[in-house]
């Protein structure tokens, strides 16, 4: 968003949900980048004029009016992933949803043994990126050895499969 503002964007923040429209006057503080925060379960459209910054809180030349609108993708192979791979002491379990679901992250042995399930349920996650912390331990807690693991993500009727490398 903010390549498509000035560099200088103040920052705004902005709550509102899906099909509501926000008219309260943005917050402007002195950020050197755009900061939009908000809620909504799949697309948000924000308009920015120079008539919302508030008088003598920003300069309206460093503000581009124009509307943005955001779309979350949706899972898929190209957005669930996990980083860094290989990976020595944990890993991040990265994936974008356009709406909130209940998910299931399973890792297993390459020999197909389930050492590590998370249950996530939909009101601990939100409508774009979210991640996971995976400390390279079984259920037990104990440290995984070396090798390579599948980590597969269940979500409604889909699955999705990655494989993680633990370079010790």
């Amino acid at each position: 968003i903010a390549d498509q503002f000035n560099h200088r964007i103040k920052k705004y923040d902005l709550d509102c949900a899906a099909g509501e429209e926000n008219t309260a006057t943005p917050t402007v503080t002195n950020t050197p980048i755009a900061t939009l925060a908000f809620t909504i379960t799949a697309t948000v459209t924000i308009t920015i004029t120079p008539e919302n910054i508030p008088e003598g809180q920003g300069s309206y030349a460093a503000l581009k009016a124009g509307t943005t609108t955001i779309y979350y993708e949706d899972i898929s192979e190209k957005n669930f992933y996990n980083y860094p791979n290989p990976c020595r002491n944990m890993t991040v379990i990265r994936f974008s949803l356009n709406k909130v679901r209940q998910i299931n992250l399973q890792i297993y042995t390459i020999n197909g043994e389930s050492i590590w399930s998370k249950e996530i349920y939909a009101d601990m996650l939100k409508p774009g990126i979210n991640s996971i912390d995976w400390y390279l331990a079984n259920e037990r807690g104990q440290k995984v050895s070396n090798g390579i693991y599948i980590l597969k993500l269940y979500i409604d009727d889909m699955i999705f499969t990655k494989k993680i490398a633990v370079v010790r």
